[in-house]
């Protein structure tokens, strides 16, 4: 628990404010700490006794030639949970320095009080994102070290939830490890008690409790205009009451992250239910057994001779199939437009002014050109 770090610091915070030497000892009686550099590494007797008597041990300078490296001062045992962790000692005149003894003590135990808390928080911390990856990745979530790691972390596994992840649009000088450590410091004031959040990879993953979806996306909305910024992608998949179910819930949020990007969409928030038919798709495309047992055919491929049709296809999609609208955005007369639109029915066998078609034409078109 002393470490040399812990009993160095001990000593700087300590010699700021008094003109006297520190010294801290560990249960051995070896020097870790102290202000005189030549002194770290030996032996102190006193130190020794110390853990023993557990009292205070005054050493006047006519004490100095019965003890081995030892000076006049004053010596007081640090406590930690009931228990002596070693010895903290001031250097000079006993008459001196007793006055400051126990300011002291209680600084060098407080330091340490300080350093057990943080490496608590630290372990917690390290848990916690050991628990998220485990539970949303769906490895072992009946063992009783899950059920157990659930306790500890005080997580009722029987509420329903939905994964929410949140990521930045990363620009190459930045580092985003660094921008989201505080970006989930300032989002966890704004969480449920019953909200899990953790740092995965590159995301924030927020395993969030929620009665509805409705409820889910009002929150996920909030917090996109608390931040206020255009850089942040939230995602979010379904809600469910099995909290097995929670790795389909990370992986529909992931998936429609990857899908957002990959079209580019400027939406900060983004559910997994509004942009199913993308997910699928693109999810169909990696799968090279499926693509080659189902090959898909892009009736209207990305080439430099389709490229107006497409275009003219995606304003098209985009204005609800308003003419008027479509060909004003594209500085064209509607008989142009007219023509465009034959002659995509022309080289797909697919009339855009048809619903189906266009659905199929949205598909193979747009999604494919785009997602591949």
């Amino acid at each position: 628990m002393l470490s040399r770090e812990v009993a160095q610091n001990i000593v700087s915070r300590t010699m700021e404010i008094l003109n006297y030497n520190i010294n801290v000892m560990d249960n051995n009686g070896v020097i870790i700490g102290s202000g005189d550099k030549h002194r770290i590494g030996t032996i102190h007797e006193v130190a020794k006794q110390i853990q023993i008597k557990r009292d205070s041990i005054e050493i006047s300078i006519e004490d100095e030639q019965e003890w081995n490296g030892v000076k006049q001062g004053i010596n007081l045992p640090i406590y930690f949970h009931g228990e002596v962790m070693g010895t903290v000692g001031i250097t000079g005149e006993p008459s001196e320095v007793r006055r400051y003894g126990e300011l002291v003590k209680m600084t060098a135990e407080m330091i340490i009080e300080q350093s057990f808390l943080l490496k608590q928080i630290q372990y917690d911390e390290r848990i916690k994102r050991e628990f998220v990856y485990q539970w949303i990745t769906g490895k072992g979530l009946s063992d009783s070290m899950f059920l157990e790691k659930a306790k500890t972390l005080e997580i009722d596994l029987l509420l329903k939830r939905g994964v929410v992840l949140i990521n930045e649009r990363i620009k190459d000088n930045d580092h985003p490890v660094k921008s989201l450590d505080k970006l989930e410091k300032a989002l966890s004031p704004l969480l449920h008690k019953e909200d899990v959040m953790s740092i995965i990879n590159e995301y924030i993953v927020i395993i969030k409790h929620a009665d509805s979806k409705k409820n889910l996306t009002n929150v996920v909305e909030q917090w996109a205009s608390y931040f206020d910024r255009k850089d942040l992608i939230f995602t979010s998949g379904y809600l469910y009451e099995d909290y097995m179910a929670i790795t389909y819930s990370y992986e529909q949020a992931m998936n429609t992250l990857e899908v957002s990007k990959k079209l580019e969409l400027i939406e900060q928030v983004l559910k997994y239910e509004d942009r199913t038919i993308e997910v699928l798709l693109n999810r169909l495309l990696k799968d090279d057994t499926t693509k080659m047992a189902f090959p898909i055919e892009n009736p209207l491929p990305d080439t430099k001779g389709n490229r107006d049709l497409l275009n003219t296809l995606d304003v098209y999609i985009t204005n609800n199939c308003q003419v008027n609208k479509t060909a004003k955005e594209l500085f064209v007369h509607r008989n142009t437009l007219t023509y465009r639109l034959d002659k995509i029915r022309t080289i797909t066998g697919k009339d855009p002014r048809k619903m189906i078609d266009l659905f199929y034409l949205y598909c193979m078109c747009q999604l494919k050109n785009k997602l591949q």
